[in-house]
């Protein structure tokens, strides 16, 4: 007995000098959130690369490389049908995407290499070494991101409930909320598509159960006071904003808004919400989509993969509600240096402002990233362009508004190709005025054809509403088309009546004060008069107020149309004409005698048939107008040429 005491007491203190590897093994990587997470960066980083690779003709042939559902690599359609099977041993791997992509993206080759030419030559990281050293820089202590792999729908939002409004956050499987009936609170874990927890009303409680649907934007449910197991009826929830598809939190974007001119679909990048690589400043104090906590950082990054030929434009779209002074909030990005206008890159390289301060009203935000022409609301410093051009091209944009507006999604759509439809001022508004003024614009016209008056308010200042009359001679020019909303205006109420002879009504409302500068509207009109006709563009304004109904000064500068010959010149030849006339230059397709983007793509147009031909626009004097007069004037307009 004694013997059999003392080997047992030998075994325990044996034991004790074992680790229990098996209890304290950290999780596979492939399970995990945070693991998942650096499984796709290595995807959208590696098919970057690759795609950025030129190797054979065969390799480039089979470009836009991917790494589809099941982990396997993939070419481009137009090399030929995609796989829609499983490996043999995705079931080995537990149906895991990342499992699979763990045993497959490993060097085999000679001294680490992979063996094929292009991976090695492109740079691709063993996707090992990669996903530890990303799980690691994560830190032990970070919370799991609220981004879900691809696929798996997000809870992380605001619902329209059977009882009432619900707001939902969700950090990896885990969600907490609160809806306005009785003050209710839950919690629950998610499982695929279902989540099960308990809600709690004062001193009642109970449990419930959701399913979400498959396209994430509604659920169906039921609930149970105490243990009794939940019903499959009585509580539903219809997405408000947030939640959305894996990738982070989306919101039900309306189309983009006409004024930015997007000639394709574009690609759509859904944004990451509090992902751990961005360390903005405030990132360090942030909040997740939905949240509506003031003086908070709302940080959120994109991932992507850069399009074959890179990033030429960049819509940066969000879902906002101000919950404070809105007013002094901003939005940065990080960029991979410093600049001038920005120092709140926390511990990035460096950062760029894009947004200096948000109006009041905005609810939904849409900013062009890369073209100020078509987003006066944005300006992003001619000295940050080029950095925030150059982040763009790596595939990851990191962004952060502070403090006190709520985001409930966002957006980046690349290369939709904008064209500005709201056409070029031809030249800046007078902003050499004292106070705030509304300016319409002066422009000639050849005869018979069209032009566009932009109307801007300048040094806005606290403005909720405004009515304005534009009045013109109809025997010279008469409106024509649809007014388009200019874009100082963000969501404000906007509305127009031109079917008045001889007179424009205009009007706007919202419930904050605008400030700042650019159009309030773009009106074309058609010459309908002879050449040496004109017509002044007498603006009246009838009311404005601030957001408490007081009246607000403004001053005038009224517009003026002129018509020119069918070849750009006045009658008698020459110029003149009070800063609105003068000759035309060949090849100004709009009237404001500055050659500009818009004119190149006018003689585009006219080359296919979708505009009558003008002489004017025959710059190369072919007797024809031709897709070569569009490379003329795109040259001029960038290069002055």
């Amino acid at each position: 007995m004694f013997k059999r005491f003392m080997l047992a007491l030998s075994l325990l203190a044996l034991l004790a000098l074992i680790p229990l590897s098996t209890s304290a093994q950290a999780p596979n990587p492939w399970e995990t959130p945070v693991g998942q997470q650096c499984f796709e960066k290595w995807i959208t980083e590696s098919m970057s690369k690759l795609n950025a690779y030129n190797g054979s003709s065969e390799f480039n042939g089979r470009k836009p490389w991917s790494i589809n559902k099941y982990g396997i690599l993939e070419g481009g359609t137009a090399a030929g049908p995609r796989s829609v099977y499983a490996p043999d041993d995705f079931k080995d791997h537990g149906n895991n995407k990342y499992w699979e992509m763990w045993d497959l993206w490993v060097p085999k080759g000679a001294n680490g290499s992979w063996g094929d030419p292009a991976w090695d030559g492109a740079g691709i990281e063993n996707i090992r070494s990669y996903v530890t050293r990303c799980v690691g820089s994560s830190g032990p202590n970070q919370p799991p991101p609220s981004v879900l792999p691809p696929g798996v729908c997000s809870w992380t939002g605001v619902w329209n409930t059977s009882y009432n409004r619900m707001t939902l956050t969700q950090n990896g499987n885990q969600v907490t909320g609160s809806y306005e009936y009785n003050s209710g609170t839950l919690s629950g874990t998610v499982n695929g598509n279902v989540l099960e927890g308990r809600w709690q009303e004062g001193t009642k409680s109970g449990r419930f159960r959701f399913v979400m649907a498959a396209d994430c934007k509604s659920w169906s449910g039921g609930w149970a006071y105490n243990d009794n197991p939940p019903g499959s009826t009585g509580w539903t929830g219809t997405l408000v904003s947030g939640g959305g598809g894996g990738g982070g939190g989306t919101t039900n974007f309306p189309p983009i808004p006409d004024s930015y001119g997007c000639t394709t679909p574009g690609t759509v990048i859904n944004a990451i919400d509090g992902d751990p690589e961005n360390q903005l400043a405030w990132c360090d104090n942030r909040v997740p989509f939905g949240d509506e906590s003031s003086d908070k950082g709302r940080c959120f990054t994109f991932r992507y993969q850069v399009p074959p030929g890179g990033v030429k434009s960049a819509l940066l779209r969000m879902s906002i509600k101000p919950i404070g002074d809105a007013d002094t909030d901003n939005i940065i990005a990080a960029v991979g240096q410093p600049t001038p206008n920005c120092g709140d890159n926390g511990k990035m390289p460096g950062c760029v402002l894009i947004h200096p301060g948000l109006a009041g009203a905005s609810q939904w935000l849409d900013m062009d990233l890369l073209n100020n022409g078509c987003d006066k609301k944005i300006q992003v410093p001619a000295e940050s362009v080029q950095p925030l051009e150059s982040q763009l091209q790596t595939g990851v944009l990191h962004v952060r508004l502070q403090d006190d507006t709520a985001v409930y999604g966002a957006q980046l759509v690349l290369n939709c190709s904008p064209t500005c439809k709201v056409p070029p001022t031809g030249g800046d508004p007078n902003t050499n005025v004292s106070r705030m003024t509304l300016q319409a614009a002066k422009r000639t016209v050849i005869v018979g054809q069209t032009v566009t008056i932009p109307v801007w308010l300048i040094k806005a200042g606290n403005v909720a509403n405004i009515n304005f009359d534009m009045s013109y001679d109809a025997n010279v020019a008469r409106p024509e088309g649809t007014p388009v909303k200019g874009n100082l205006l963000d969501n404000a109420l906007f509305s127009v009546n031109p079917n008045q002879s001889g007179t424009v009504k205009t009007g706007f409302a919202q419930t904050s004060g605008l400030n700042g500068t650019g159009t309030v509207m773009n009106l074309t009109f058609r010459a309908t008069g002879k050449p040496g006709d004109r017509t002044p563009l007498n603006l009246t304004v009838t009311t404005i107020n601030n957001p408490d109904g007081g009246a607000l000064t403004i001053d005038r500068i009224n517009g003026e149309i002129s018509i020119l010959n069918s070849d750009g010149t006045l009658p008698g030849g020459g110029g003149g004409g009070g800063g609105g006339g003068g000759v035309i230059p060949p090849g100004d397709c709009d009237g404001d005698k500055q050659i500009t983007e818009s004119d190149a793509l006018c003689a585009l147009e006219m080359s296919v048939q979708l505009r009558p031909v003008l002489a004017i626009m025959d710059v190369d004097g072919s007797g024809d107008v031709t897709s070569r007069d569009a490379v003329i004037l795109l040259k001029r307009a960038i290069g002055g040429q």
